[in-house]
């Protein structure tokens, strides 16, 4: 997975914990205003009824594919459950928990 942004200073962390079956990634990306909003409608996308095809229509359509396209993936292929939480000022912490255990691919 490949992070970018436009925010000229910070960190980029990562934690990984589990948790019974789930393991749960923890990244702190620093990130300028129109970048939290992506990441933040990024994941309300992930959660919808519609991510399965909003992943579809991603990657066999005819364009490139979304940005948005990894964390769909996450979602509709992994099971996972997405959120995004306010860290400091100029970052977001994007948490993802995948349940590993027992997934069938």
């Amino acid at each position: 997975v490949a992070f970018r942004t436009r925010h000229t200073d910070g960190e980029l962390a990562c934690r990984v914990s589990r948790h019974g079956a789930t393991d749960r990634i923890e990244l702190t990306i620093p990130c300028v205003p129109e970048e939290r909003q992506f990441y933040q409608e990024a994941v309300s996308h992930a959660a919808g009824f519609e991510a399965g095809e909003r992943y579809l229509n991603s990657v066999s359509g005819d364009l490139a594919p979304s940005r948005e396209v990894v964390l769909l993936e996450l979602a509709v292929d992994y099971n996972a459950t997405l959120s995004v939480e306010e860290a400091e000022s100029d970052a977001i912490k994007l948490v993802v928990d995948l349940p590993l255990e027992g997934l069938q691919h």
